[in-house]
């Protein structure tokens, strides 16, 4: 007599399910997104070269997890910016970009920032700040909204769904539990 078959369960579609998601999200992080910030860097640093300004980078080239273990999607540019240090890059500022970027020169620079945005406490001051700083010359690599990577990133705040070079601005949406200061959800870069 052959073996009686059993239903599958819901538990065995919902483990199927969870792996099918854990499988896109490892792909996206390890494919798509980090090609993204090279590329974004890349069109920064030869936007830089361009104009005969220098590179600012807002984010560690060292700061995520996956860039500890695999390795950095973008280099230091001639000064970086972050909240922890960039200790491995030669020129860097500590502090949050809203503390940091009212020091620099207006125009003197391409900004180039990678998820770096969307933990950003007074958001409105960073993009007025960054838009001053370069001039209109802002290059963001975000993390793409229809990704749990998104949700969930270690201190978000929000998402981005629009940003420079793509679009002319930086459109976002809060997380339902983060409280933010202001009720903007969208900034035009004026060039």
């Amino acid at each position: 007599m052959p073996p009686k078959k059993t239903p599958a369960t819901w538990k065995k579609y919902a483990k199927w399910l969870l792996i099918g998601v854990a499988a896109r999200e490892a792909y996206l992080v390890l494919g798509p997104m980090r090609q993204r910030r090279r590329d974004m860097f890349n069109l920064a640093q030869h936007r830089a070269s361009e104009t005969g300004k220098r590179l600012i980078v807002i984010g560690d080239p060292d700061g995520g997890i996956v860039n500890r273990f695999i390795g950095r999607d973008y280099d230091c540019g001639d000064l970086c910016i972050d909240t922890k240090g960039c200790l491995s890059c030669g020129d860097y500022l500590t502090g949050r970009p809203e503390d940091v970027l009212p020091g620099l020169e207006t125009g003197s620079a391409v900004i180039y920032v990678s998820m770096a945005l969307e933990s950003v406490h007074n958001l409105d001051k960073v993009l007025a700040e960054m838009e001053r700083v370069s001039g209109g010359d802002v290059f963001a690599a975000t993390a793409s909204p229809w990704t749990l990577t998104s949700l969930f990133y270690p201190g978000s705040r929000r998402q981005f769904t629009e940003a420079p070079p793509d679009q002319p601005g930086f459109r976002w949406k809060p997380h339902y539990w983060s409280p933010l200061k202001s009720d903007k959800r969208e900034y035009p870069l004026k060039k």
